[in-house]
């Protein structure tokens, strides 16, 4: 029962870590990174979530029509697209001061 328990806690915390941060920062008064921060994570969740939107579609099939492995290469080509396109799009438009918070922020979102 405690590990069960214990295993929900560790999702939920890991699927919510970016968002936590940010209420982090701006219950510290770090409003413009954590603006910034929300800002990337919206970004990067239209990439992802629109990207692999289509991808639902692909699992439909007979056992023989289904090869796992390219379910997982597609998966990782749209994840690292969508780091790298967002990393770009949030260098040159919304800051340039917190590349690193920003990066970690989009590598974050995008395993989750």
């Amino acid at each position: 029962m405690y590990k069960k328990l214990l295993f929900q806690l560790i999702t939920l915390s890991n699927f919510f870590l970016n968002i936590y941060i940010l209420f982090i920062l701006l219950s510290i008064g770090r409003l413009g990174i954590a603006g910034e921060g929300f800002v990337v994570i919206s970004l990067i969740n239209v990439f992802t979530y629109g990207l692999s939107a289509n991808m639902r579609n692909i699992y439909l099939g007979n056992k023989d029509s289904i090869n796992i492995k390219n379910i997982l290469f597609l998966r990782i080509k749209t994840g690292l697209f969508a780091l790298v396109f967002s990393s770009i799009i949030v260098f040159f438009l919304i800051s340039k001061e917190n590349v690193l918070f920003h990066v970690t922020l989009i590598s974050l979102t995008t395993v989750n």
